[in-house]
């Protein structure tokens, strides 16, 4: 079991685990959106392996949060876009 207050703080330029609380919960709501690509394949008559590909687009920015805790020294994100890869097996 874990209990956490609002006492507990989050400093982004530490993240030693021997200085925090041993738990650290970030959130940061950014907005991504672009093109994907998705390839399917049938192995055999049961099995389908699906490829997806993606390229994202930050169209927002954020700073990164946290439910459990007070972050000092937070990063506002920008401009951080992302390429993205999966493989789904059905």
């Amino acid at each position: 079991m874990n209990l956490f207050s609002r006492n507990n703080e989050i400093d982004l330029s530490d993240l030693n685990p021997e200085t925090q609380s041993n738990h650290i919960s970030l959130r940061n709501h950014m907005f991504f959106a672009g093109p994907s690509v998705g390839i399917q394949f049938k192995s055999n008559e049961k099995v389908f392996v699906r490829l997806n590909v993606a390229y994202e687009f930050a169209l927002t920015n954020g700073k990164w949060k946290s439910d459990f805790a007070t972050v000092r020294n937070t990063i506002k994100e920008q401009g951080v876009n992302r390429f993205m890869v999966g493989v789904i097996l059905f």
